[in-house]
């Protein structure tokens, strides 16, 4: 291992250089040689969660104490599938819902004009409101 303040050389289990008495903290922990993991989050997790919204949750629910970053990448995949499905569900919905109103509002409104009312012929009146042109001999 190499100090990263001077390049100076120095045992593996070095926690200070040496030379220049730089921290040597590289990614390790104070005294221990394994570097510490740091974790990342899962895009097939997200892809997984996506597909199916119920998995993705489930997986968020048993990873989060554990492993935070993969829950959260499970979890963003089934929120957004549950987004998406939501606004899908509402958008065919409305685009069925539109045609059968207006089919139900053209039904509604043959049935008003197509309804006759029964005539009373006694009740009749006639009137003298047309100009008919009618070549009746006068009689002077």
């Amino acid at each position: 291992m190499y100090c990263k303040n001077c390049g100076c050389s120095l045992p593996d289990d070095a926690t200070k250089c040496e030379n220049c008495g730089a921290v040597l903290s590289y990614g390790f922990e104070a005294g221990k040689t394994n570097p510490v993991k740091e974790e990342k989050g899962s895009v097939l997790l997200g892809i997984l969660g996506f597909i199916f919204p119920l998995i993705g949750l489930i997986l968020y629910l048993a990873m989060m104490h554990s492993e935070p970053k993969k829950a959260k990448s499970a979890g963003k995949g089934a929120l957004t599938a549950f987004i998406i499905y939501l606004v899908f569900i509402v958008i065919v919905t409305i685009s069925v819902m539109i045609p059968v109103i207006d089919t139900y509002r053209k039904s509604s409104q043959a049935d008003d004009s197509s309804y006759v009312e029964s005539y009373d012929y006694d009740d009749v009146r006639y009137s003298n409101d047309y100009d008919y042109d009618y070549d009746y001999p006068i009689d002077c």
